[in-house]
Parts: structure tokens; sequence; C-alpha cells
């Protein structure tokens, strides 16, 4: 049986690829050869940047000298008047009054005990004042009445009195008296004779009282000198405590110095944050915030030098006083990633005489300290 030939369709040749083992050798290493190069760039630039003068490692651009690093101990800070800036306020008891005068202005100069605002409670609490006074003098009066005694037209009324007890008893006497006789002869009653008894008998009573009152006014008795003086000391307690009253309704400053700011006006309320801020800037400081690990470097009397940005000044001064208290970071730089929990604590710079005048007006302003530890303390 004759086989029969299958015709199968055209199939376009494909011609083999022949690579030498030469070229797949190169072909595999060339991405390692890009490699290595990428990785000696990356290396060469690191070393350029950590070699090449004027520049610092991981930092902005610098000189070609070595940058200087500051002696002594950097701190953020600020300025303030000696003792601190103040805010004085109405005494205890004064809520919810009103400012009706204030007396002063920003930039006044005031001192310790001075009058800077009256509270609207003064006119009130001025007529309590004056009806206290005006009882304290009553029991005064009364106290210095009952030591001097009775009143002299009291006694010389009194003792008219006893004069005409004294009087109708010794008529009473002489009738009974006469009755009498006249009943032995038998010219009167036994009746008569008891009637004039009993008028005598109640005479006498009668100047028997008279006499006692007369004592009884002209005695002091040493219990109505002490209700007397109870009631002035009673009166004396209630006028302290008007006097008082009255006197909380003028705010007085406890310190001398300067206003540096008004908080509250005429009209309105006095609240817990005072009616005016105050302090002693004829004394300036800078109140530096020195990180807790940097503390045991600084101290008292050792000089710092203070600069303020806000009007370019490079002041003195002198370390006065360390708080002892760790607190949290409150003055910060621009740096975005400073630590804000970081702990420090406040140290007292007093500025220079000759500084000082230079920044009286900049309370609270930023300033830039650097303390001399290399030195010790002055």
């Amino acid at each position: 049986m004759a086989t029969s030939a299958v015709m199968h369709p055209t199939r376009p040749r494909v011609a083999a690829r022949y690579d030498s083992p030469h070229t797949r050798s190169e072909r595999r290493s060339r991405p390692r050869h890009w490699l290595w190069l990428a990785l000696a760039l990356a290396l060469g630039g690191a070393a350029y940047l950590g070699l090449a003068p004027g520049r610092s490692a991981g930092g902005p651009p610098t000189s070609g000298k070595r940058q200087q690093r500051p002696i002594g101990v950097s701190a953020l800070g600020r300025l303030a008047p000696a003792g601190e800036v103040i805010a004085v306020a109405p005494g205890s008891g004064s809520d919810g009054a009103r400012v009706d005068r204030l007396l002063v202005a920003v930039g006044d100069r005031i001192i310790p005990g001075q009058v800077i605002a009256v509270l609207d409670t003064h006119l009130r609490r001025q007529a309590a004042a004056q009806e206290a006074k005006a009882k304290k003098a009553v029991a005064a009066a009364k106290l210095e009445q009952t030591q001097a005694g009775p009143k002299p037209d009291d006694v010389r009324a009194q003792q008219a009195q006893v004069g005409r007890s004294e009087a109708e008893l010794h008529a009473a006497e002489r009738d009974l008296r006469r009755v009498s006789l006249l009943l032995r002869r038998d010219a009167s009653t036994r009746q008569e004779l008891e009637d004039q008894a009993l008028k005598v008998s109640q005479s006498r009573e009668s100047l028997n009282r008279s006499v006692a009152q007369l004592a009884a006014i002209k005695s002091i008795r040493p219990a109505d000198i002490h209700v007397a003086q109870a009631e002035l000391t009673q009166a004396e307690a209630s006028m302290a405590v008007a006097q008082a009253e009255l006197e909380a309704t003028e705010v007085r400053s406890p310190i001398g110095g300067r206003v540096l700011r008004i908080l509250v006006r005429p009209g309105e309320h006095v609240g817990e944050k005072g009616i005016i801020e105050a302090g002693n800037t004829d004394v300036m400081q800078a109140v530096a915030e020195v990180y807790e690990e940097d503390i045991g470097k600084v101290r008292i009397g050792q000089w710092a030098r203070v600069k303020v940005p806000t009007i370019g000044a490079d002041l003195s001064g002198e370390v006065v006083r360390k708080d002892l208290v760790v607190s949290r970071k409150v003055i910060f730089n621009n740096d975005p990633v400073a630590d804000i929990d970081a702990r420090v604590v406040e140290v007292h710079i007093r500025l220079a005489s000759d500084d000082g005048p230079k920044v009286a007006g900049l309370s609270n302003a930023r300033a830039e300290v650097v303390i001399d530890t290399t030195g010790g303390a002055k």
C-alpha cells in the first residue's frame, strides 16, 4: 500500500541565534559594572562632603576656618524686671466688683502702697465705715458716763425727795403723839390712834425707799462698767471690719516700679488676672532656661553674655540666682525638631547697670544667653 504524502503548511524558518561563550559572559557582567560605578560615585561624593573645606558633616556650609564653639553654657531666655512682672489685683472678697476709677497709665512710675484703682463698692463701704465709727463714739460716751457716776441734777432731785419723806414722817409722828394724848384724856378714839400709827409706818417706809434710791444713784457698780466696756469693744471691732472693707476697695501696688500693661479698664469686672502688670524696670535681668544636665556647671557670680535679637544688642550680666525647681522648657528656637519636653532650670542674670536701661521697655523679649563657666564664680 503506497504511503500517501501529508502536506503541512509552510512555516517560516527562524535562524538559530548563536552566542559565543565570551558574549554571554560579557552580557551577564554588564549590570554589575553599573552597580560598582554607582557605589564608587556615592562614596566619592560622601568623602568630598566630609573633607571639603567650608562644610561640616550634616550641617550648613561654614567658613574655611574651623568653627569655634561657644565657651560655657548656652541657653534661651527672656528679659524681665528685677523681681519679675507681677499682676496687681484687689484683695480677697472683691469678687464681682468693677473698676470705678483707674488712677495710672502705661509707663507711669508707682511707689509701694500707691492707690492704682478704686472699685465701684467704695461708696457703700465708706458709708458703712462712717456708721461703725458713730456707733463706736456712742459706746465710748456711754462708758465714760458710767464711770463718771450719776448726774448732779439727779442726785439733787433725789435728795429733795428724801427731805420730803423725812418731813412727812416727822409730821405723822407728831400727829401720832397728839392723838395718843387725846386718847388718854378720852378726847379721841382707839381707831384714830391706830390710823395715825399706820401713817407713821407708811411715811417711814417711803423715807427708806428714797434713801435707797439716792444711794443707788450715787453708787457706780463694776458690773455696769464691764457692760459698757464690752459694748465699746464690740463697736471698735465692727469699725475695724468696716474700715478694712473700705480699704479693700482701693487697690494699692505692693511694689515700686513702672506700669507695664493695663489689664482691666473702668467699668470692667476684676478677674483673676488682676488690674495692671507692674515691674521694677530700673533693674533688668535675663531669665535663662538652662538644661538640667548643664545646671551643675552654673554658679552664682559667673559672667554671662546676653544677646537680644529684637534690637540686636549684646549685653552682659552676672548670675545672681538659680531656681530650685526643674520644669518644662517654655522658650523654643526655630528648630522644628527641638525637644519640646526638655527639662530646664531657670537661672536669673542681673544685667549690668549700663545695659539695663537699654532694654527697660522690652520685658519678656527673647534673649540668647551664654554663661561663662570656665572662670568659676566671682
